[in-house]
């Protein structure tokens, strides 16, 4: 018995040291990582699924699109932290995206539901690590075993050097409007299954402010991409006033804005009622660089 429980302890130490020392190799990449090794972008698009299908960097000068489904405004917020803090590029322009559906407190309810924790925390642990942001600075709620087990799978089991996954990319679509599920769309943005109006989260505006307010060297724009009509039509009114209001809220911050929420895309252009497609993607990259062209000739001349 003494035997077995000296190899059981022996056994539990050399599994300990094991994963304590993947951990701090995959911190240690983690540290060093750059998000730009080579040229600095002269765009970083940042901001959920929206971002990520509506714009195409190859039709952009310099751009990077660090977008990604079901990203919450909080999470985009400390993607942006981790840029300034790398200070390896200066004067670095921020767009980020958000529009009504990031203010619905679905974007905290998923921390909770186990499905859609993992996927956040397989995603952005880099950005998570413990003590996880999420609940020092944001206060909120998670699924603490999903987390745990994620950061045990992610950076205890084996040793990688690429943690990378979190910055996002563009993804091409093509068309497919005509069986596109509009009612489960909205169901899903704003309603709870009881079918009552969602609320707004708290930590959603809380990561938009820190996100205006807080520039460093590094500039922010807004950007609030376009949605089929019909989608904007359904959008509960109690989410459209807030969404107004923080819009106000930041052009009197003097935050650049570029709203086409109301931009009139054709059906063709969109792969489904709340995204681009890739043919979306080009057409809306002339009028959106047009219209960057203009912005910033309007900051330099107010300069």
């Amino acid at each position: 018995m003494k035997n077995f429980i000296l190899r059981l302890l022996l056994f539990t130490f050399c599994w300990i040291v094991f994963l304590t020392g993947n951990y701090f190799y995959n911190l240690s990449h983690i540290k060093k990582e750059k998000t730009f090794s080579d040229n600095c972008p002269t765009w970083v698009f940042m901001g959920d699924s929206h971002t990520m299908t509506d714009i195409n960097p190859r039709l952009y000068n310099n751009a990077v699109n660090m977008g990604y489904h079901g990203e919450p405004l909080y999470i985009t917020q400390l993607k942006a932290e981790k840029l300034k803090k790398e200070h390896s590029c200066n004067n670095l322009t921020l767009i980020i995206s958000f529009g009504p559906q990031n203010l619905s407190d679905f974007n905290e309810e998923k921390l909770l539901i186990s499905t859609y924790a993992k996927g956040i925390w397989d995603t952005y642990y880099p950005l998570l690590l413990p003590p996880n942001p999420l609940s020092k600075e944001y206060k909120l709620q998670y699924n603490k075993r999903s987390y745990l087990n994620s950061i045990l799978k992610n950076m205890c089991l084996y040793p990688r050097t690429k943690h990378n996954k979190w910055q996002g990319h563009f993804e091409e679509r093509d068309y497919a409007l005509d069986t596109a599920d509009l009612q489960e769309t909205i169901q899903r943005h704003y309603y709870t299954s009881s079918q009552k109006v969602r609320k707004v989260s708290p930590a959603a505006i809380l990561a938009l402010d820190a996100l205006c307010q807080n520039k460093q060297n590094i500039s922010i724009f807004l950007i609030i991409l376009p949605v089929h009509p019909a989608y904007k039509n359904k959008i509960p009114q109690s989410f459209l006033d807030t969404f107004k209001k923080l819009v106000r809220k930041y052009e009197k911050q003097g935050v650049p804005i570029l709203n086409y929420l109301e931009y009139p895309m054709p059906d063709s252009t969109f792969y489904d009622y709340d995204h681009l497609n890739k043919e979306g993607a080009r057409i809306f990259a002339s009028i959106l660089k047009a219209d960057l062209k203009k912005l910033l000739q309007q900051q330099h001349l107010s300069k």
